[in-house]
Parts: C-alpha cells; sequence; structure tokens
C-alpha cells in the first residue's frame, strides 16, 4: 500500500522517512510525549536496539530529554534484533523489577 508504482522514489522515500528509527530525534521525542500525554502512562519502557549503533534511538539522550521534559520515569531496554549475545534476560527482569517499584513508590 506505501508503495506507489507509478512514482516508487517518492513513494519509497515517504514509506522509509515514516519509519520510527528513521525520523529526527526532535520528532521521536515529540512523538513518545505525545504518546505519554495520551494515554496518561506512568512511565516509559523504551527498547533500544542495538543492532545498528548509529540508529540507536538513545545515542544522544533522547530517554533523559523525555524524562526531564514530562517528570515520568523512563527505563531503556537494550537488546538487539540479530545478536542474542547483546541481550540479558536476567539484566532486563532486574531492570523491569527495579522500574516497577519507582512506579509503585510514586
Amino acid at each position: 500500500e506505501a508503495l506507489d508504482p507509478n512514482d516508487p522514489f517518492t513513494s519509497m522515500a515517504e514509506a522509509y522517512s515514516s519509519i520510527f528509527i528513521c525520523r529526527s530525534d526532535d520528532r521521536k521525542e515529540q512523538y513518545v510525549e505525545e504518546m505519554i500525554a495520551r494515554y496518561r502512562v506512568d512511565g516509559v519502557i523504551y527498547h533500544d536496539a542495538k543492532t545498528c549503533p548509529n540508529n540507536s534511538n538513545c545515542r544522544y539522550g533522547l530517554a533523559q530529554r523525555i524524562m526531564d521534559r514530562t517528570g515520568k520515569p523512563f527505563l531503556v531496554i537494550n537488546g538487539d534484533l540479530n545478536d542474542m549475545r547483546l541481550y540479558s534476560e536476567e539484566q532486563t527482569r532486574t531492570n523491569l523489577e527495579a522500574f516497577v517499584e519507582q512506579l509503585d513508590q510514586s
């Protein structure tokens, strides 16, 4: 549906640029903050895939800026879409448990 065979280059560019990870940090932050407000969340759990370090959404402080502006706790879970060596189930469990405790205290 996104690819228009009559205008493949424009439609591919539009499809690619609409993918969250390909957007600017400003747009990513705006989107996450809109979702925080819309759903009135108590905190944010954010998966950051380390598959491509250049596309890491937390590389330049995105999570910290959103947390500073919204006052909402923000947990980043690191993982990888291809290499399971970059994911630790135990570390993730520990981080999630601590995050839930933090939410319970607020």
